[in-house]
């Protein structure tokens, strides 16, 4: 792998480290917005519901699903850049809640192509082309 291939993998990786930050952040936007509504609710109504403070948990869990509609809806707009594999456009976004071997940053090689990309080899590839 040359030089210019291993700073393009890992200014790919770094974006999709990137784009996973920013949705979890909107994601957690969200469930704080939630929160705050569930509080608005409850001091609005204080009895409406049979147990204390289950409006806390509604709207919480109502706003990060909200969040997350969000995040599908607006994607081009939210992520304009993705991350794919330079070689073969594989995309390298960063899943959560799925089998840990599915998830990008845990890859040696990129499924489509095969071209490493492990943080390690592109580290030692960078080293040796500084000495």
């Amino acid at each position: 792998m040359d030089l210019e291939l291993a700073r393009q993998v890992l200014a790919i990786k770094a974006l999709a480290r990137r784009n996973q930050t920013r949705r979890n952040r909107i994601r957690l936007v969200g469930l704080l917005l939630g929160t705050a509504l569930g509080a608005v609710w409850f001091l609005v109504a204080p009895l409406s519901s049979s147990k204390p403070g289950s409006e806390f948990a509604i709207a919480a869990v109502g706003g990060f699903f909200l969040t997350d509609i969000l995040i599908q809806l607006c994607a081009s707009t939210l992520f304009p850049k993705r991350a794919r594999c330079p070689c073969c456009g594989h995309d390298w976004e960063i899943r959560e809640g799925r089998v840990m071997a599915l998830e990008m940053p845990t890859w040696d090689k990129c499924p489509g192509c095969g071209l490493m990309m492990s943080d390690l080899s592109l580290f030692l590839i960078l080293k040796r082309s500084e000495s």
